[in-house]
């Protein structure tokens, strides 16, 4: 096994710190020298790695979707029915542990930063596009396997896609009626109704 390079884990640290720091105190109050401190490392080090702070910040946005995906596709390579893989994937963006919960900060983080700066955009605009690419992956083998209806695919991955950011935003934010387990019963729901066969 090619054992990454010094460069390669130094990146990563940073890039680690950087979302730590983010969560803590936001994209927009975000400091080289916070993500340093964090990082454990010199400010010139930090800068060594990344020209800019605007560089920082998107690599590490573009990393945290890498991660993100890659969690997510090793969950869909398994053996499974396709309706428990979308059971899995589903749940796999339910914030109840430490790692999703800041890759969600981080997504909250991309879209305000996003408003304001055209490469965030079309960051979102790319991660959207695999995110609906995997779901719909997994619901038209699904189809094939006869779980799973044919009509009206794309409307309903949007659909379920917009109700994950959603329920998701409001479970992060502690709300008492959208909890972690509402959203689960919620998206079980509009699999059942929407997507499974009767």
């Amino acid at each position: 096994m090619v054992r990454p390079s010094v460069e390669d884990e130094r990146r990563a640290q940073i890039m680690a710190a950087t979302r730590r720091v983010m969560v803590q105190r936001g994209v927009a109050m975000l400091r080289v020298a916070d993500v340093a401190r964090e990082a454990g490392v010199s400010p010139g080090i930090v800068h060594y790695y990344f020209e800019s702070k605007d560089e920082l910040i998107r690599e590490t946005f573009e990393d945290n979707f890498s991660s993100s995906f890659e969690r997510r596709s090793a969950l869909l390579a398994e053996e499974l029915p396709a309706d428990k893989k979308l059971r899995r994937l589903l749940e796999s963006y339910v914030p109840v542990d430490e790692a999703t919960r800041e890759s969600w900060h981080v997504w909250l983080e991309l879209w305000v930063g996003a408003l304001q700066d055209e490469q965030l955009r079309r960051l979102n605009e790319t991660a959207y596009g695999e995110w609906r690419r995997l779901i719909r992956d997994v619901i038209d083998e699904g189809v094939d396997q006869g779980v799973f209806v044919a009509e009206g695919l794309t409307s309903k991955v949007n659909q379920l896609i917009a109700m994950i950011d959603g329920l998701a935003v409001q479970a992060l934010l502690g709300s008492t009626v959208i909890t972690a387990e509402a959203m689960r019963e919620l998206c079980a729901e509009f699999v059942g109704n929407h997507l499974t066969l009767d």
